[in-house]
C-alpha cells in the first residue's frame, strides 16, 4: 500500500502506520510529489 501525505517525513509516516502495524511499501509526502510534478513537462488541459 502507498499513502499519500502532506509535508511530514516519510520517516515519521512510515514509523506513525507502523504503530498501528500497518506495513506500507511506499509513501510519497508533499515535498516528493512537489518534486514531481515541478520535473513534470505535461500542461493542464
Amino acid at each position: 500500500m502507498d499513502i499519500y501525505s502532506s509535508f511530514r517525513s516519510k520517516w515519521y509516516i512510515y514509523r506513525l502506520f507502523w504503530l498501528y502495524d500497518v506495513h506500507l511499501d511506499g509513501v510519497i509526502n508533499g515535498a516528493t510529489h512537489k518534486s514531481i510534478a515541478d520535473s513534470s513537462k505535461c500542461s493542464p488541459c
